[in-house]
Order: structure tokens, then C-alpha cells, then sequence
């Protein structure tokens, strides 16, 4: 089974902000269930298609993780803008480097 790279950049995402004490939380839009369970999922809203990957509740930042030469979807796009016009910060990022770089610049200039 090909592992999907977005899932492995993710896991080592939320590793990377446990270890440095950075609060996330993702999303479920990722996870492989059976049908049934799918279908109980969103109907509770718990999977919502384009919503971001990961949330930051300190920072009020999502970001959208995307392999390189990836792209956001429409619904990505959509929900992208419904978060930014309610305050929150939203990233779309490409790769690894990209994430922590983006996720260290915003704790770095954080004000409390």
C-alpha cells in the first residue's frame, strides 16, 4: 500500500510541535474508515471536505499541508477565505522545510 506523503509530512508535523510544546490539532480529512463510519463522520462534521489540516489554537493559525506540486482544492480555496475574513491566520504549505519554517516564524513573532 502506497503511504500518502501528506499524511507522513503531517505526522512529523504534530511530532515536531509536541516536542517543542506547540499546541495542534488535525483535522480527520485524511483518515481511511469504513463506509459506514465515513458517513457517521461527517454527518457529526468530524470530516469536512477542504477543511485545513491543522489548527493552532495559540497562534490562531490553520495551515493546509500540500506535497511539493501540489495544489488546493476548491474547497480549500473556499474555506482558506471563510477563515481569513474571520480573523485567523491560514498557510497553504509545500513540504516539511516550508511547515516548521512557517510554523517557527509565527511562535517567534507571537504577542501575548
Amino acid at each position: 500500500m502506497r503511504k500518502n506523503i501528506e499524511d507522513i509530512i503531517q505526522q512529523k508535523i504534530v511530532r515536531y510541535c509536541h516536542l517543542n510544546n506547540i499546541k495542534v490539532i488535525g483535522s480527520a480529512g485524511g483518515l481511511k474508515l469504513p463506509i459506514g463510519q465515513a458517513a457517521k463522520a461527517k454527518r457529526m462534521g468530524i470530516i469536512v471536505k477542504g477543511y485545513p489540516d491543522l489548527f493552532f489554537p495559540e497562534l490562531k493559525m490553520f495551515i493546509e499541508l500540500k506535497r511539493k506540486g501540489g495544489r488546493p482544492s476548491k474547497e480549500q480555496k473556499e474555506w482558506k477565505e471563510c477563515l481569513e475574513k474571520t480573523g485567523y491566520k491560514v498557510f497553504i504549505t509545500y513540504g516539511l522545510k516550508e511547515t516548521v519554517e512557517v510554523i517557527s516564524w509565527q511562535v517567534s513573532t507571537r504577542q501575548f
